[in-house]
């Protein structure tokens, strides 16, 4: 599978209407919904990675503030 989000769509595609995905130029002409894939795709790659980073910074966020508070630094 391809990593560029506009591919990742028309391979989904393909494996779900394999039918029309025989025809070399089934995505021909459908500028349309290559916008839409492609946005999509950019819009939850993106929604991912920025929960990714949340749940980690959220982590870091936990340890630091228990060893803060096993050290004493809310007393």
């Amino acid at each position: 599978m391809s990593l560029r989000p506009e591919l990742v769509s028309q391979e989904v595609t393909c494996g779900m209407d394999t039918v029309a995905c025989a025809r070399e130029d089934v995505f021909e002409g459908r500028g349309l919904y290559r916008f839409l894939a492609t946005g999509f795709s950019y819009l939850f790659s993106t929604a991912f990675v920025s929960v990714f980073l949340a749940m980690g910074f959220a982590a870091v966020v936990t340890i630091v503030t228990i060893l803060v508070g096993v050290l004493g630094g809310f007393n």
